[in-house]
């Protein structure tokens, strides 16, 4: 068979098979500065709609790699900030298990601020994810976010971008839930008195780590000290 048939019988199975996982919807109308490069799949639709306006609620994304879950969280994340550009405080605190993973989305974040003309010197990412730079990033640019921490201290970041390391070593409490609570109260005291995060990213299971890293760095002191 010649290779151009196979080809397009190959281009029509693939697509066939996309749209009948993801079915694309229509073009979203949620967003003021966001503007999707494709149709989003019906997953995402879904989470844009949960997510965005004043009526959000706890969404839970569970679809196969690839499929865009990033999407669903940071586009209502990203025009949320939009809208409430030039408040202080942070608006998002999103939790990453390893460290790689976090620099590269916040690579991909700073393309896409600094690609929008709405989100572009109006919306400031920063990433904290413990050590020190030679030369960290006092400011957003292109293809990256803040990364100074005496910048994030002075005039907290719109989107926090951390890792779970980090939960372990600002949290505290008896259970997993007082951890969790131990956590967000940590951030808030130090990061903004005006508001209060409105969005916050994290898998259960990096919590569960989180907290087992808190429970053994305590025993260890307390092995120290005896």
């Amino acid at each position: 068979m010649l290779p151009s048939i196979l080809a397009g019988q190959l281009q029509k199975g693939i697509g066939d098979y996309i749209e009948a996982t993801f079915p694309m919807t229509n073009v979203p109308s949620c967003f003021e500065a966001i503007h999707p490069a494709y149709l989003p799949y019906v997953h995402q639709q879904k989470a844009f709609q949960r997510l965005t306006g004043d009526d959000g609620r706890s969404t839970l994304v569970a679809t196969g790699t690839g499929s865009g879950k990033t999407e669903c969280f940071l586009y209502p994340i990203l025009e949320y900030c939009y809208q409430h550009r030039g408040e202080g405080g942070i608006k998002a605190l999103i939790i990453y298990p390893m460290n790689a993973l976090a620099a590269d989305q916040a690579k991909r974040i700073a393309e896409l601020i600094y690609g929008c003309g709405e989100l572009r010197g109006n919306v400031t990412v920063g990433m904290y994810v413990g050590g020190e730079e030679h030369t960290p990033a006092r400011m957003m640019g292109e293809y990256g976010v803040i990364t100074d921490h005496e910048t994030m201290l002075n005039a907290a970041p719109d989107i926090l971008m951390t890792n779970y390391k980090n939960c372990a070593e600002a949290g505290s409490g008896q259970s997993l839930e007082d951890f969790q609570k131990g956590f967000l109260a940590y951030w808030h005291q130090r990061m903004t008195d005006e508001q209060f995060v409105s969005f916050f990213i994290a898998p259960n299971m990096m919590w569960k780590h989180a907290y087992e890293d808190m429970v053994e760095n305590r025993r260890l002191g307390r092995d120290r000290q005896a």
